[in-house]
């Protein structure tokens, strides 16, 4: 066995380790694409269906564990400004491993994080509609970011049912 075919072995056995002998993590790149487009375009139709009972127009980005972005979707009518600010709430609950809700109260004067945004040029938003996606076991896959309600709740509403849509789809809870 070559020292490539080694480490490749060894990286498999360890990343087999990290997500768990026979899970499958939808982000990573054995995992089927197609599959994947699959999960999220039907995750997606059911926060659009909510998004229309709300009268709300969103976009809606999914990030890897990187902040990189891997889907999005604009609901045609949707204000320019929520496909940047969707992105960047994906980005904010990898990076946080955290909702951006949760990290609104945090960032304020007196707070722990206070300036947190100022700090990081704005790649980090604590706007309301960010949420980490976690497998069942509770690691990190990545996360999603919903923009363009008028009211934040209701971004956090509906990134939060993209969430639950998203682990019944791919791990059946």
């Amino acid at each position: 066995m070559s020292d490539q075919e080694y480490l490749t072995a060894l990286i498999s056995k360890v990343v087999a380790k990290y997500y768990g002998i026979g899970e499958a993590n939808p982000f990573h790149e054995d995992y089927d694409s197609i599959q994947l487009v699959e999960h999220l375009t039907f995750v997606t139709k059911k926060v659009i269906e909510k998004s229309n009972e709300l009268n709300v127009k969103v976009s809606i980005a999914v990030a890897n564990t990187t902040g990189e972005p891997i889907f999005f979707y604009q609901t045609p009518g949707s204000i320019l400004a929520s496909n940047e600010l969707s992105k960047r709430k994906a980005y904010t609950a990898v990076a946080m491993k955290n909702s951006t809700k949760a990290l609104h109260e945090l960032v304020q004067p007196n707070r722990a994080l206070y300036q947190l945004e100022t700090v990081t040029d704005g790649k980090i938003v604590t706007f309301a509609g960010g949420v980490p996606l976690f497998d069942k076991h509770d690691r990190l896959l990545g996360g999603v970011g919903i923009s363009g309600a008028p009211i934040p709740e209701d971004d956090h509403l509906l990134a939060t049912l993209f969430v639950t849509e998203f682990r019944k789809q791919c791990f059946g809870i």
